[in-house]
C-alpha cells in the first residue's frame, strides 16, 4: 500500500500511509508535527563533532598513529563523518608536504656536495 497524494511531478507518492491513507509529509493532520520534525532536522546538521585529542605532527612518522585515534574515534561515534573527511583530506596534503620537503632537503644536500666536490677540484 501506498500514500494516497501525488508528488510534484504528478507521479504517486511511494511512500508508507499512515491509518489515514496518507504518508507523514502528506497528511493534512500532521502539519504542525512536519514543522517540528523538519525544524529539529535542521538543527542537528550544524553539529560536527570531533573529541579525539589534537597531536603535534612534526614528520611523516606522527600520522599513522593520528589517523588510528581518527578512526577508532569514529567507530565509538566521538567524530563525524564530514569533519573526519576534511582531516583525512587534509592529512594527504600533509603527507606530499613532508615527502616534497624531504626530497628538497635531499636536492639541497646533493647539489652542496657537488659544489665541495667543483671545489676540491680547482
Amino acid at each position: 500500500m501506498i500514500c494516497k497524494s501525488t508528488n510534484k511531478q504528478g507521479k504517486p507518492c511511494k511512500a508508507k500511509p499512515m491509518a489515514n491513507g496518507y504518508c507523514f509529509r502528506h497528511n493534512p493532520e500532521t502539519i504542525q508535527e512536519r514543522k517540528i520534525a523538519s525544524y529539529n532536522g535542521g538543527k542537528g546538521n550544524n553539529h560536527n563533532i570531533c573529541e579525539i585529542e589534537a597531536i603535534e605532527v612534526n614528520s611523516i612518522l606522527d600520522i599513522p598513529k593520528y589517523l588510528v585515534n581518527l578512526i577508532n574515534a569514529i567507530i565509538q561515534g566521538k567524530a563525524d563523518i564530514k569533519t573526519t573527511n576534511a582531516i583525512g583530506y587534509l592529512t594527504g596534503h600533509l603527507i606530499k608536504a613532508f615527502v616534497e620537503g624531504e626530497q628538497a632537503k635531499q636536492i639541497q644536500d646533493i647539489l652542496a656536495r657537488l659544489d665541495e666536490i667543483e671545489k676540491t677540484k680547482l
